[in-house]
């Protein structure tokens, strides 16, 4: 069982990163945020106005916590405008946190740092999961 943050777009999380988490604890992994829910509850970016700058500012800090808790983040390479995944991503990085990156992440020098793997699709990303997370994560940290 590992842990794991997953990063996306709140556009696609229907299409890409629901079923993602689905399919982690289908494996008995743990997500250690899910910003979906609360993307459910009050719309992306606060679109229903329900919430105070200090609830954004909480809801974005463990965001944070939920990076910061995971032995990798899987980020799910927004294909829409996306700023909060790519924050995300650059936290993982700083912390030397692993990252697995589905989709195209051409156009971000920063995918090109050790600690980035990259995979074509959500699904190759999964089944590198399922099958050999284990190589990845005992490797020691740069």
């Amino acid at each position: 069982m590992k842990k794991f943050y997953v990063a996306g777009a709140s556009k696609e999380m229907e299409e890409r990163a629901k079923p993602v988490m689905a399919a982690l604890r289908q494996m008995g992994h743990i997500i250690t945020r899910d910003w979906t829910k609360v993307i459910d509850k009050y719309g992306p970016n606060n679109e229903k106005g329900i919430l105070t700058t200090e609830q954004l500012a909480d809801h974005a800090w463990e965001d944070l916590m939920g990076v910061w808790n995971a032995q990798a983040l899987l980020l799910l390479a927004p294909q829409n405008p996306s700023t909060g995944a790519w924050v995300e991503f650059g936290a993982a990085v700083t912390l030397d946190i692993p990252v697995l990156v589905a989709g195209d992440c051409s156009k971000c020098i920063f995918c090109l740092v050790p600690n980035v793997h990259k995979f074509d699709t959500d699904a190759a990303l999964l089944h590198f999961v399922e099958h050999k997370i284990d190589t990845l994560l005992l490797l020691p940290s740069l």
